[in-house]
């Protein structure tokens, strides 16, 4: 019984650590500013990794080749339930600022290509941003993605301006009131 109960506090000990820890890195907005960016892992203000992935037809897309574009950067997947609602508000949000020198590129982390496409059959239409396959985590490990969805801003030199970890409704009001803060120079070129 000694030992049972010994064992339950340690678990109770580390979970109120890792809570404590967790919670010195998200804001209470759901936004992220990654504290530390060890590893390589970019904060805001860091210089985003580059990177190549397919989109569904094969063709790669290199990130650096957006320069000059904000680029809005989404990890996701289709088991993940989070993702699957947060998908449309994106579409929504691009669609809305289609004339404006935007990129959204959502990232799937699964496994095959087969399992996007049937998802995506299932939508009422295609959605307008580039998808692009990442099965082996290797762009959403150097990101230090691991928690989906993972959403990062980077302006047009390729500096991270914002990452968000978890669904956000990008379509609201006041979401795109702060993004619009974040693009604002792009108003005034």
């Amino acid at each position: 019984m000694r030992a049972y109960l010994s064992a339950l506090f340690f678990f109770i000990v580390i979970f109120f650590v890792g809570s404590y820890f967790e919670s010195a890195i998200y804001s209470e907005t759901g936004t992220t500013q990654v504290v530390g960016g060890g590893n390589g892992i970019p904060k805001v203000g860091d210089l985003v990794p580059d990177f190549e992935l397919p989109d569904l037809n094969g063709k790669l897309i290199r990130l650096s080749s957006l320069r000059g574009n904000y680029v809005f950067l989404n990890f996701w997947a289709t088991w993940c339930l989070p993702c699957l609602e947060e998908l449309p508000s994106m579409d929504a949000l691009n669609q809305r600022w289609k004339a404006k020198p935007i990129t959204m590129l959502a990232v799937s982390v699964d496994e095959t290509k087969e399992a996007i496409t049937n998802f995506l059959g299932r939508l009422n239409r295609a959605p307008s941003f580039l998808i692009l396959q990442n099965p082996d985590h290797s762009v959403a490990t150097k990101y230090g993605t691991e928690k989906f969805p993972e959403s990062f801003w980077i302006d047009p030199n390729g500096v991270l301006i914002a990452h968000y970890i978890g669904a956000e409704n990008w379509a609201v009001e006041e979401q795109i009131r702060q993004l619009e803060v974040a693009i604002k120079p792009l108003k005034e070129q």
